[in-house]
């Protein structure tokens, strides 16, 4: 009898059994008698053990396992910058966090620039191999020549040191004109939310009231036309409302796309007080949703699975050290949900007082999932990654961690999975078979 590792999860298949190794994503298939109460009571030939030990299935590679976390978990050479750059937005979507402050608040110059010194900094800390910048607002595309300024200037730096540039960009899909002009970047990826027509017209609309699911497909065609090399990735926020339409929405973009999209379905959250939205979709709900029937619909129409048990391949920007998101008053935070904070250091004071220990810094030490002692010994770190701790996590339940509840429904992932390995499909599977991550 061999036991096997606590990082290794057992799913039963039909007259197998499937045993997934969530520290190196490894999936072996034995006959269901060979497996019992966590271990391998069936014989094995010398070559079985040595491929299962080689690939740390056994107990006693764990000790091995989790003296290497760190470098599992993080990556140092890599700095994420969110940046908000205004508040303005020419859609009224009413579930969005930032509803009720389209004031037309835009950053300042000064800000921006305290952004690069603070970028400067860092890397002559840490030597910086890759920047990955999101840059966001509101609508990003309205304030244009604040986007050419920072652009230009992250640009200038990692050329001048060596560091690749991945541009990220969250706009709503209504405006792509100027985005098409960027070039000098390393990596570009478009996120864009759309959905089921009816539905997404309903929700996505211009301060007169407009739908505009025609006119971001026909923008999304024309980017992918201009700029065939570059990423769009179409986000699809679920709720009660659209979730029964996924299918018929897939359907809809492979007719009128001149292209297969990437597709990413994420759940629409009420992060604010306001009764124009409400999503009686529970996010436990929501991951079996789309464990299962998210995955039958992207399988059935062949675009590419995003969704995977495999944890973001870049650290958190919540959890990474120097990470952060600017928001447009000047002001920093260390994700998204800082946007709720009223207690945040401003961009300025963080770069005049960088060497010194500051209170963003010192949050940021408390933060980072080695500093969590019961996250580094459970043995879901690698189907959670510390996540079931992150602000925007607890948001939606608080017993996600006790409850020992994942970002997925495993049985219904591997059992798809091995389904399509069968069929010669697994390639669907991008992130769990590249190991690709799609922000």
């Amino acid at each position: 009898m061999i036991k096997l590792s606590k990082y290794v999860k057992t799913v039963v298949c039909s007259t197998d059994v499937a045993l997934y190794n969530t520290m190196n994503h490894a999936v072996m298939k034995l006959p269901n008698e060979a497996i019992k109460d966590g271990a391998i009571i069936a014989e094995l030939d010398e070559e079985s053990f040595e491929i299962l030990h080689d690939s740390y299935f056994f107990e006693d590679t764990d000790v091995t396992v989790a003296s290497l976390l760190p470098s599992f978990l993080m990556n140092e050479k890599k700095l994420f910058i969110s940046l908000e750059l205004n508040l303005s937005c020419n859609l009224r979507c009413p579930y969005c966090y930032q509803t009720g402050t389209h004031d037309g608040k835009v950053i300042s110059d000064e800000a921006l620039d305290n952004l690069i010194d603070y970028v400067l900094a860092v890397n002559e800390k840490i030597k910086i191999e890759d920047l990955y910048v999101k840059i966001l607002g509101g609508e990003p595309t309205l304030v244009w020549e604040k986007f050419m300024r920072v652009y230009n200037s992250l640009r200038k730096i990692c050329d001048i040191h060596n560091i690749r540039f991945h541009l990220l960009v969250d706009t709503n899909g209504t405006r792509i004109e100027d985005l098409l002009t960027l070039d000098g970047y390393d990596s570009l990826l478009l996120t864009i939310p759309l959905s089921y027509k009816e539905c997404h017209d309903k929700i996505r609309f211009d301060a007169k009231g407009n739908g505009t699911y025609d006119l971001i497909l026909e923008n999304v065609n024309v980017f992918h036309q201009k700029k065939p090399n570059d990423k769009i990735v179409i986000r699809y926020n679920v709720d009660d409302d659209n979730c029964g339409y996924f299918k018929d929405f897939l359907g809809d973009i492979a007719t009128k796309l001149v292209f297969k999209p990437i597709v990413s379905v994420n759940y629409t959250a009420e992060l604010t007080d306001t009764s124009n939205f409400k999503n009686s979709m529970t996010y436990l709900d929501f991951v079996e949703w789309s464990s299962s029937i998210a995955i039958d619909a992207l399988i059935a129409t062949e675009m590419p699975v995003t969704i995977s048990p495999i944890i973001s391949i870049e650290e958190c920007q919540f959890r990474s050290r120097y990470s952060l998101k600017l928001f447009s008053d000047g002001t920093v935070g260390s994700c998204a949900m800082s946007f709720f904070d009223q207690t945040r250091l401003s961009i300025k004071d963080l770069v005049e007082n960088f060497s010194k220990e500051n209170e963003f810094a010192i949050k940021k030490s408390t933060q980072a999932i080695i500093a969590d002692s019961q996250c580094m010994q459970c043995e879901d770190i690698f189907m959670c990654g510390g996540t079931n701790k992150l602000p925007c996590i607890k948001a939606l339940n608080p017993d996600l961690c006790e409850n020992k509840k994942a970002n997925i429904n495993l049985q219904h992932f591997i059992t798809r999975y091995l389904d399509c390995v069968e069929m010669g499909k697994s390639d669907l599977f991008v992130v769990f078979e590249n190991g690709e991550s799609y922000r």
